[in-house]
């Protein structure tokens, strides 16, 4: 089984919010395979873009597997985008789209912008 782990859980972890940490370690510890989207990673290096950021950045990179955006993945992107209108900022599309390719458990903070996972919650 799969994790796909938004730039919100990330965010967090990596500004050192114990709940996210906490998760994060829980998914580590799991054994299960840790996914993000590569698009999640441009989130993650616009919000830490000092030095201290960019270097926690990288020891996230070692530890994630960065799923590329495909033509099969944007494509289901733009369907969720279409079925559910443009609250969602577009990032959060391809990262369920990611998600749903992979047949993984989604981690955020933020369960509201993923309103196609209804039953999704904050794990923290």
């Amino acid at each position: 089984m799969t994790y796909v782990v938004d730039a919100t859980l990330l965010l967090d972890h990596l500004r050192a919010r114990s709940g996210a940490t906490r998760a994060f370690d829980d998914a580590l510890a799991s054994g299960r395979r840790l996914t993000a989207s590569v698009l999640t990673r441009i989130e993650l290096r616009r919000e830490l873009a000092d030095e201290h950021g960019r270097a926690a950045v990288e020891a996230v990179d070692l530890l994630l597997d960065w799923i590329a955006v495909d033509h099969e993945i944007a494509a289901a992107a733009a369907d969720l985008a279409l079925r559910h209108g443009d609250a969602v900022p577009a990032v959060d599309y391809v990262v369920a789209a990611t998600a749903q390719r992979l047949g993984a458990d989604l981690l955020t903070r933020d369960p509201a912008r993923y309103p196609m996972f209804p039953a999704l919650r904050a794990p923290y």
